[in-house]
């Protein structure tokens, strides 16, 4: 009987140890909570909870400002809507305040045409007397027109060439259509850089 008695003691201090333990194990992970929370605080550097004076430093420093000039561009130009146009022309809109060349090109090849446009401005202005783009990374010439007098806003058709376009597989190896507007000036007239 004693053996019982004892077996039955040891149940009920393992059965009141119970509460006890899981007491203790809360206890734990809130602390643990906390302490995850301190260094998460800690690390995002909150300033309302934990100020500092590196914080404080970085309040003074000044963003610079960059002085903005004006562009004044001459042009527009604009594509007329799907409807106007077909797969036999392109319908372009385009006005102009200054006197101008415009230049378009059929099947230019992208490689060449950014090579070409990373040139001077004094060399651009050279190759527009004649092609800014070459005639060999291009398709076919659309258009080239020299001198034109400043307009209100006039329609331009350029003919679909004949053969079709080959601009190559996906990605493109070809813009299907540049146009270039150039603006005519005089050999003594001196411009701004943005005004060219």
């Amino acid at each position: 009987m004693s053996a019982f008695s004892t077996l039955a003691f040891s149940a009920a201090e393992i059965s009141n140890l119970l509460p006890l333990t899981a007491v203790i194990v809360c206890i734990g992970a809130t602390i643990m909570f906390l302490i995850k929370a301190a260094v998460i605080l800690r690390v995002q550097a909150d300033d309302v909870l934990r100020p500092s004076n590196v914080t404080q430093q970085n309040h003074n420093v000044h963003v610079p400002r960059l002085k903005m000039t004006r562009v004044h561009i001459p042009f527009t130009f604009r594509l007329l809507d799907a409807g106007n146009n077909s797969f036999d022309e392109v319908r372009l809109a385009v006005s102009s305040q200054v006197k101008y060349s415009l230049q378009a090109f059929w099947g230019v090849s992208i490689r060449e045409l950014h090579v070409s446009l990373w040139r001077t401005w004094n060399d651009l202005r050279d190759a527009s007397s004649s092609h800014i783009v070459d005639s060999s990374y291009c398709q076919q010439l659309a258009t080239n027109v020299r001198c034109c007098q400043p307009h209100s806003e006039q329609v331009i058709a350029l003919q679909s060439p004949k053969p079709p376009l080959i601009l190559g597989a996906p990605p493109r190896l070809a813009y299907p259509l540049v146009v270039f507007m150039i603006r005519e000036t005089e050999p003594d007239e001196l411009l701004h850089p943005d005004e060219t």
